[in-house]
């Protein structure tokens, strides 16, 4: 049985989904959206709390995520969808992260990545 799943977080449409496994503190999501890659990147920074900086280049199709100090055992992430895109369409294109680690020293990280379409 093939059916099609349409899941929403309210109005929002969940586009896309997924939880991965990372060690080498890069993710990198290739044809998410609208043809658009995404490069996650994560950094330590001591001097700053958790942060979530992105440039996009509509040429290559590709942003690029900087998460700064999203390496907590009890886990760090946005507290609510971000905007990032704007389809072809005029739609919204959102954005939810989630990561912890192990400890804060580990290379090992569980990362959530939800796109949502407004």
């Amino acid at each position: 049985m093939t059916e099609s799943i349409n899941a929403f977080d309210g109005e929002n449409e969940i586009v896309y989904s997924a939880d991965f496994i990372i060690y080498q503190n890069k993710l990198i999501l290739k044809n998410v959206i609208e043809e658009y890659s995404f490069e996650f990147l994560f950094e330590n920074e001591l001097d700053k709390t958790g942060q979530i900086n992105w440039i996009g280049d509509d040429l290559t199709k590709l942003v690029k995520v900087k998460l700064i100090n999203f390496n907590n055992s009890l886990g760090t992430g946005s507290t609510q969808p971000l905007p990032m895109l704007k389809t072809h369409d005029g739609k919204q294109i959102l954005i939810s992260v989630y990561a912890k680690t192990l400890n804060g020293d580990s290379e090992f990280r569980k990362v959530s990545v939800t796109f949502y379409k407004k």
